[in-house]
Formats: structure tokens, sequence, C-alpha cells
């Protein structure tokens, strides 16, 4: 008599094998392909350098966007893709301007309301947010609160306690305009909140522990900036001759970090910045090495610590120094591939 059940283990094991040997590893990947790399294969490439250099990637789709996550939004859903995998389903039919996540919630806005769910995705409650018809510029979570900027004042949500509450009182929108962007950051207990508009722009920065601001409308010429462990790298000058400066708020000391002749976009990571000019596509340590990228690649934004990237019809969540570390080595070991 046959076993019927030993041979549906056998055939189990064989598929789980083949699954196996065919989800190699990205590095290996990358190591393969810089071995036996011919001019036919550089899209091979470029593809094994952005897997080997990403800790997520998703194929891409024209209405994803990045706002404090990695998210899509189809009619009443909402996909997120990262830092975290959950789809949120939504009761009424609303363009979500804001997102933002962490372990235990994920929170959507329109500026009016949040709606909050479970990390898992499951709806838990919504809560009004404006303040006398005034809607939200920016929200941010860290550690289960939610900050909402709203006509220049900070509010805070706390999502375990449902406290909703001014956190402070100072103001940290622009005074003498009525139009604006803002933006926050977070590092450690610091937050950061960047308002302007057409390279002027005004940065706060708030200890979050002692809820009291460390540094007070100062002046950068780009939205572009990192906050790091309570210091601040930041873009100033103009068309020509543009710095990459170093803020530390203790004493107010800035320094110069790095100089660019023209800049059409940038993202400032820890340790360098991803810069595109006139010339390409590059990545640009703080010590001043620069790499170009001979890959045909599109920046998409940054998300906390990495930044994103579509490279034929994948979006990648990049880690500048591996990006960085494998550049370097591509341009000793096969210089061909940078003509």
């Amino acid at each position: 008599m046959v076993n019927k059940g030993s041979n549906l283990s056998k055939f189990l094991v064989v598929i789980i094998l083949l699954t196996i040997s065919c989800s190699k590893d990205p590095q290996k990947v990358f190591q393969e392909e810089a071995d036996s790399y011919r001019k036919e294969r550089h899209s091979l490439l470029g593809k094994a350098l952005l897997a080997a250099s990403s800790s997520h990637s998703f194929k891409y789709d024209r209405a994803m966007r990045i706002n404090e996550a990695l998210f899509r939004q189809d009619n009443r859903k909402i996909y997120i893709y990262y830092p975290l995998t959950a789809t949120l389903d939504l009761n009424d039919d609303l363009i979500i301007k804001f997102s933002s996540l962490d372990e235990k919630y994920a929170v959507l806005s329109d500026g009016s309301k949040l709606w909050i769910y479970t990390s898992k995705g499951d709806f838990i409650k919504d809560a009004i947010i404006e303040v006398a018809g005034k809607k939200a510029d920016a929200i941010y979570m860290n550690k289960n609160v939610v900050y909402c900027l709203i006509d220049s004042q900070l509010h805070s949500y706390d999502l375990d306690n449902k406290i909703y509450k001014p956190f402070d009182i100072e103001k940290y929108l622009p005074s003498n305009s009525k139009f604006y962007r803002v933006m926050i950051q977070q590092s450690g207990e610091f937050m950061g909140i960047i308002s302007g508009l057409a390279g002027s722009y005004n940065l706060d920065i708030i200890n979050l522990t002692t809820g009291k601001p460390v540094v007070k409308k100062f002046q950068v010429d780009s939205s572009k900036l990192l906050l790091l462990d309570g210091d601040v790298y930041y873009i100033k000058g103009s068309s020509g001759d543009w710095n990459l400066e170093k803020l530390i708020p203790a004493g107010m000391k800035t320094s110069m970090v790095l100089k660019f002749s023209d800049i059409i976009d940038i993202e400032i990571m820890k340790g360098g910045v991803f810069l595109l000019d006139s010339r390409g596509l590059s990545l640009k340590g703080f010590d001043g090495e620069s790499v170009r990228i001979p890959f045909n690649i599109e920046v998409k934004g940054k998300y906390r610590d990495r930044f994103f990237v579509t490279f034929e019809n994948r979006i990648y969540a990049v880690d500048y120094s591996m990006m960085m570390d494998k550049l370097k080595y591509l341009k000793n070991k096969i210089p061909d591939v940078f003509n």
C-alpha cells in the first residue's frame, strides 16, 4: 500500500527547498552581478544594488505617498507599506492628508479629525482635532502621543489616556505669510518644526521631555534638513552657492559641512546626502567623498532613516550607508559601470 501522507510530506519538502533556493540573499545576488558584469546586464546590477541596499521594496504604484509612512489610498481603503504593513478601512469618502504610526497605533487625518487604529489595522475611534474651525497644518506621532500643529500652536493628543490639550504657548508658524508648508521631524527627545515657503523657512526645536523650545525661529533656506540627536543639518545659501551646515543648539554654534554649486533636489541622511544636481545623481558623505549613481533611479522622498527611490517599477527603502558602501565597491571593482 502506498503511504499517501508520506508522499505528500516529501512533495512539500521539495517545494520548500525549491522556494529557498530561488530566494537568494540580496547580498549574494549583488556580488554575483558585480562579478559577472557586462554592459547588457547593467539594469540587473542596478536592481541588485538597490535590493542589497534596502530594508524593503514594493511594486511601485503612482498613487503611493510618503507622509510619516509609505501608503496608498484607494477610495475607502488605506494601504500602508512601510514601516509596517496594514490595511485601514475608512467609514467615509475622505482625502487623507496626514499619516503617522508606531508599533502600537496608526493614525490618519484630513486635518479636522484623527482616525485612530491599532498598528494591525483595527479601527479604535475618531477624534476631532480642529480648533475654532482651524485645521491641522501637520501631525506627528511619538510614543503614543499625536502632536497637531494648528493655527501656529502645537496641541497634543494622548492616545492611551485620550487627553487632547495645547502642548505649550509658543507660536510656530511664520507671522508674515499666509502661505507656507509645515514639516515635523523628531530625533530622540527633540522635535523639529520646519515652516515656510520658497527658500525661506523657520526652524523651531522642542525638547519633548521638558516641553520647552531649545531653538526658536532659526532661519534656513530649504525645508530639507536632518535632526540628529538634537543637532541639525540644514541648507543655507542661494543659487550657485549652497552650504550644508550644522547647528549645535547648545550655544547656537554653527559650522559648514559641505559646499555645493547647484542643487536640484537633496535628502540629508545620517552620514551624508543624496544629491541631484546638473551632473546627475550622487551620494556625498559628510567627509566630502562623492560617488555618482550610474543607474536611472528617481527619488521619491525620505522617511526617517530611509530614502525612497524607484527603479523599473519598484520602490525601495534605501539605507544610505549600505548604498554608499556598495557604490564605492563598484567604483573600485568595475569603473566601467560609471562610464
